[in-house]
């Protein structure tokens, strides 16, 4: 009897603490099972809130809004976040990138000398940062979160290259001029091509912010691609995920119709995080799914959602 009550307080206290988790009171929290394996897998997440580069642990159910920003992308051991700052002004306009501290608020310069760069994502060692640079035309840029080793790659194209993702070795970097994917080693030299029209035919439409994400096994290419279908109120054609199968050559939608999203970011286990929104009215939510069970969750609030599997609780 005395095991029986032990093994029910138990469960009781475990279903209260996984109703606690979400920063919304109406829209954040999840059932116990669901934040239960957000809890074990992708303990922080960056997003950005608004105006605000923010951090929220999926440990204590805490929001932090760090600095005015966009672009936010949460290093691998979840301590830093590098995200864009741009200048007010429009006579000395300015985009750079800057990493800050997800603790102290410490932020690191990395003293690039262009004034026109944006959107870096971190390699999945934490080793490198990739992002896009304006030269004489959109290029990717390297460099190591200390400000060292900066290097330009560049592509076989007039038109250049945008949204930079990595394999998840964290060997390659892909890049896309719109029409073609490029793959790159870490020293700029290009090792494969991939003609998008070929792949999937010509019912996607593309943009300088779409992002291609292969899977873990290299065998699947996880992307955003803008469809002929609208969302009310949205006078642009609306934007799914979808996920190209390089052994069958069959491409499989991820998303729901009438879910507007963007935002692609992929973890370690494949699995899938977006921002997205059914009513252009509502605020955009972060949501997470898989490739074998697409089954939405909603997270919080917000865009541009990037994982860290490691967390430090505040």
């Amino acid at each position: 009897m005395k095991y029986k009550q032990i093994t029910l307080i138990i469960g009781i206290l475990i279903f209260i603490g996984s109703c606690n988790i979400g920063t919304d009171k109406k829209s954040n929290k999840q059932s116990g099972n669901l934040q239960e394996d957000v809890i074990i897998d992708n303990p922080k997440l960056a997003f950005q809130n608004n105006e605000f580069i923010s951090c929220y642990s999926f440990v204590t159910g805490n929001t932090k809004d760090l600095i005015e920003g966009f672009d936010p992308c949460i290093s691998p051991d979840g301590k830093w976040i590098v995200y864009t700052q741009s200048s007010n002004s429009s006579k000395n306009f300015s985009r750079i990138i800057k990493i800050i501290n997800t603790e102290n608020s410490t932020i690191k310069n990395l003293e690039i000398n262009n004034k026109n760069h944006y959107g870096a994502i971190w390699s999945p060692s934490g080793e490198y940062l990739a992002f896009s640079i304006m030269t004489n035309d959109w290029q990717i840029g390297l460099i190591k979160p200390n400000g060292s080793d900066f290097k330009i790659i560049s592509a076989d194209s007039d038109i250049g290259l945008h949204a930079p993702t990595w394999s998840q070795d964290g060997k390659y970097i892909y890049a896309h001029n719109l029409a073609a994917l490029y793959k790159f080693d870490k020293n700029g030299k290009l090792i494969d091509k991939y003609n998008l029209t070929q792949l999937f035919g010509e019912k996607f439409f593309f943009s300088s912010s779409t992002r291609f994400c292969f899977t873990s096994d290299n065998t699947k290419l996880v992307f955003e691609g803008g469809i002929d279908e609208f969302i009310e109120g949205l006078n642009e054609p609306s934007s799914a995920i979808f996920c190209y199968d390089f052994n069958t050559k069959l491409t499989k939608r991820i998303t729901k119709v009438g879910l507007y999203t963007t935002d692609l970011w992929i973890d370690k286990q494949d699995k899938i995080y977006f921002s997205g929104f059914e009513n252009i009215n509502e605020p955009r939510k972060i949501y997470k799914t898989s490739l074998n069970d697409t089954t939405l969750i909603e997270l919080i609030n917000g865009m541009r959602p990037s994982i860290a599997p490691a967390c430090a609780s505040f």
